[in-house]
């Protein structure tokens, strides 16, 4: 860039950019060990600097290592700014870290979110991808739910209380699958009937409500 100026000997170049977005490159440039944020986000690049790092980063034709070591940064801020996070890493094609923000998307409905929050998706296709894993999400909690039997076969059955728990199993389970979204906890939500008294003074049914309970946990989804 020099060599295209002037031959003056105090020659300054101008680059019209953000100064912060500048100042965090250059000490990524010289400062290899600033590149990777800690697993808990410590020492990441803030959310609002990522867009205009990845132009520069892109304007310059600076190193593909460059660019994944902003992906990596822009990673961190999913759990706290998920839609953010998917609708940069979908802008700029970097489909991991879409996917990986995908997961915590799954907290709240997406009519929950505001106009100006989906606004910020780059096109119909990215909505309608979460769209369809909320969809997915959503059946296949409640097919999990509804297989998950208490006693199973009279499997350690109370023979005092087993139909009766039973009874209430299925009642919170239809009511937990009537109010399910796709980041519902299902087995949070099921567990707590190990507090109504039927079940909490029989060890027979807690039992059978805490083994329900831990198979819904670990079912895949």
């Amino acid at each position: 860039m020099f060599a295209l100026g002037s031959e003056t000997p105090d020659q300054e170049l101008e680059l019209p950019e953000p100064s912060q977005a500048l100042s965090v490159l250059f000490r990524l440039l010289h400062e290899p060990l600033t590149r990777t944020p800690s697993a808990h986000g410590g020492g990441a690049i803030p959310l609002p600097l990522l867009p205009a790092l990845f132009n520069l980063v892109d304007k310059y034709a600076l190193t593909h290592e460059l660019e994944e070591t902003l992906a990596a940064h822009l990673s961190t801020h999913a759990p706290a700014h998920p839609l953010s996070v998917y609708s940069l890493a979908t802008t700029l094609g970097l489909d991991k870290v879409a996917s990986d923000a995908t997961a915590h998307l799954l907290k709240k409905p997406l009519h929950e979110y505001t106009a100006e929050e989906v606004a910020t998706i780059p096109n119909v296709q990215a909505y309608h991808a979460l769209v369809v894993l909320h969809a997915y999400r959503q059946a296949r909690l409640r097919e999990v739910l509804l297989a998950e039997e208490l006693f199973p076969k009279d499997y350690q059955l109370c023979t005092t209380h087993g139909d009766a728990t039973r009874d209430i199993w299925k009642r919170k389970a239809n009511y937990v699958w009537g109010h399910v979204h796709a980041g519902t906890d299902i087995a949070e939500e099921m567990s707590s009937l190990l507090d109504a008294a039927s079940v909490r003074d029989c060890k027979r049914c807690h039992m059978g409500c805490v083994r329900s309970v831990e198979m819904i946990r670990v079912r895949p989804r």
